[in-house]
């Protein structure tokens, strides 16, 4: 939008006033060519006849953007032209004045200076709106195909950057990455987790990825009967302490779901005399109490 070159074309100025004393404000419309692009300019005059020489808003607009000028303070502004009042007003009323507009009231207040004005508004935006009288939906239309195309716009560029990134970015040695997550993260030796929910139980294979759910327990219904079903975990926790572990070992075994039988709890001589208790919480937490000479209570 360009914003100089449109405050220096003359005002259309107000003819006449409206005899009707509903109307509030009077618009006035005509073409401009500005930097090879057509534009259509809106002038809102108020009814009065010492508002006749300079609008109260320039509204500016083309296919691709639009702007409102405030002659009075010489701002620009981007707000929609029915902004104001959360849709129930104009982007030209007295923002001093909190009232609430209908539709009707909209309708009487707000008028075109004649019928040309209406038809070179048709002309420039080629839509159809459901009442003539509420002309300034053309302008509306219109702004909400703008933000429209900037939308897509902006998302198309983006679907392109990652699309670039995407082909500039080098392969992954799947054997190598497979091999490195073998030896630093499941350090040769990989697991079946078990998580129980209610009577479902889902079970993941570290090895694989693939992801496995069903019912551990039989259901009250005859319908339960048809549904997927897993053997409950028989792996009892004390099957993973046989002879002395450090600390750190019994936290990473800790959090193996896999390791979670239905026992109270389970006690291990974790070094320098030591010992570890684990138990389960209701809340499906690990908590693990360490003796010595004194207590200390951690929860996982």
């Amino acid at each position: 939008m360009r914003e100089k070159a449109i405050e220096k074309i003359p005002y259309l100025t107000l003819p006449g006033t409206d005899p009707d004393g509903r109307v509030e404000y009077i618009g006035r419309t005509t073409w401009r060519n500005i930097g090879h692009e057509r534009h259509i300019i809106l002038e809102v005059y108020k009814n009065d006849r010492d508002s006749m020489q300079v609008p109260v808003v320039r509204y500016a607009a083309t296919k691709e953007d639009w702007g409102i000028y405030y002659p009075e303070t010489g701002h620009w502004s981007r707000k929609r032209i029915d902004s104001y009042l959360f849709g129930t007003g104009m982007c030209w009323y007295d923002e001093m004045i909190n009232r609430h507009v209908t539709w009707g009231e909209m309708q009487e207040e707000n008028r075109l200076y004649s019928a040309e004005d209406l038809s070179r508004i048709q002309k420039f935006f080629g839509t159809k709106i459901w009442k003539e009288e509420h002309w300034w939906e053309y302008f509306s239309r219109n702004e909400e195909t703008v933000k429209q195309k900037r939308t897509e716009r902006k998302m198309e560029r983006k679907r392109s950057r990652i699309a670039e990134r995407d082909r500039n970015t080098p392969v992954l040695d799947e054997e190598r990455l497979l091999k490195w997550a073998d030896a630093n993260i499941f350090r040769q030796r990989h697991y079946l987790y078990y998580k129980k929910r209610g009577r479902y139980a889902d079970l993941c294979c570290s090895a694989c990825g693939g992801v496995y759910s069903g019912a551990w327990k039989e259901g009250e219904s005859y319908e339960s009967g048809f549904g997927r079903s897993v053997r409950e975990a028989e792996l009892n926790i004390n099957d993973l302490f046989v002879g002395e572990h450090d600390a750190a070992a019994v936290l990473r075994a800790a959090v193996h779901p896999i390791a979670i039988c239905a026992i109270d709890s389970v006690t291990v001589n974790i070094g320098n005399s030591v010992k570890a208790t684990m138990r389960l919480t209701s809340k499906g937490k690990i908590q693990i109490k360490k003796t010595k000479v004194s207590e200390d209570m951690v929860e996982g």
